[in-house]
């Protein structure tokens, strides 16, 4: 059997690259006397320390998805309403 070489257009290399913007959220922004616990909680499940002086997070969309999905589920367990990204875009948290 001969192996066939498949072209690839450069759309196929896209998703790729996606994802690795980073910007910041106006949505998970905390206050001033809160930023170092929040960038703790973000360290501790492995999200790095994302909060600014402003208290804005800046990090790539997956980032964000993983910080929001372990902060709702420990919302959750303590018997609290859930967070929403209302920042937009596909695959957010509803």
């Amino acid at each position: 059997m001969a192996i066939r070489k498949i072209k690839r257009s450069k759309k196929f290399s896209v998703p790729n690259v996606i994802g690795t913007k980073a910007d910041a959220s106006n949505a998970m922004r905390v206050g001033k006397n809160q930023i170092n616990d929040a960038n703790d909680f973000a360290q501790s499940v492995g999200c790095g320390r994302p909060y600014g002086a402003d208290g804005k997070p800046v990090m790539d969309r997956n980032t964000k998805k993983r910080l929001m999905h372990e902060i709702n589920l420990r919302r959750v367990d303590h018997g609290q309403a859930r967070y929403v990204n209302h920042d937009g875009g596909y695959g957010d948290e509803t």
